[in-house]
């Protein structure tokens, strides 16, 4: 706010948000259940580096396309974490990826202007992917689309430097893998199906020969051994 602030450069303004995605937490903690709030306050943490610079590079400011990206970028991560719908495992992951996709945003502003962009589109796809999975981190452990979601959160963390076409790569990568799991899992569906259908048919076999056998020995008298056979 000083008078004499700088206006920051774009290029500047992207080497300032790669430091930040360096530290981004990228352990194995959401799966162990230890999980910070999913929220990343971008402003309040950028604040705190233009302070710390200050000292050597002067009062900075953000110029106002700049600032008008990092407003929408949070609005968007805050519209995603916001659903109840998706656990709180999947949130922890995918608000680790508001400064990549800030980073993304300054340099390609096709990102709001193209509804198919790969990063919004990718984003959607994790989104969506992790809607009704179950919270418990022992389950977590075992659920390969969870697994997947963290292992693409993760690589976009540590890969993603300029090069937009890791998203991509990565949309391209993680729709292949729904598709495999979408048909894995209906194949499941299918044989538990197939196996209730055919316990039911067993059952109904049992119980018509238990009546049949019944009817044909009512009101008879036949050995002890002939009735145990039937």
């Amino acid at each position: 706010s000083a008078a004499n602030a700088r206006e920051m450069t774009n290029a500047e303004l992207f080497e300032i948000l790669s430091r930040l995605q360096q530290v981004q937490p990228q352990g194995e903690d959401v799966i162990n259940g230890k999980i910070s709030l999913p929220k990343v306050n971008v402003r309040g943490v950028f604040s705190n580096m233009l302070r710390q610079r200050e000292g050597q590079q002067g009062p900075e400011r953000v110029g106002q396309t700049d600032t008008d990206v990092i407003n929408l970028v949070s609005m968007l991560f805050d519209f995603i974490l916001d659903d109840d719908n998706l656990p709180v495992p999947v949130k922890a992951l995918l608000g680790r990826l508001q400064i990549p996709y800030l980073k993304l945003a300054i340099q390609d502003y096709g990102f709001f202007s193209r509804s198919g962009h790969p990063a919004r589109k990718l984003l959607n796809e994790l989104a969506r992917a992790g809607i009704g999975l179950n919270e418990d981190p022992d389950h977590l452990q075992r659920d390969m689309v969870f697994k997947k979601i963290q292992s693409t959160a993760q690589r976009i963390l540590s890969e993603y430097k300029e090069d937009s076409s890791l998203f991509e790569e990565l949309l391209h990568d993680f729709g292949q893998f729904m598709q495999t799991e979408v048909r894995r899992s209906q194949m499941i569906e299918q044989r538990t199906k197939a196996a209730e259908e055919g316990k039911a048919k067993a059952q109904l076999a049992e119980k018509t020969a238990l009546e049949t056998v019944r009817h044909r020995l009512d009101g008879k008298t036949a050995p002890e051994v002939v009735v145990r056979l039937l």
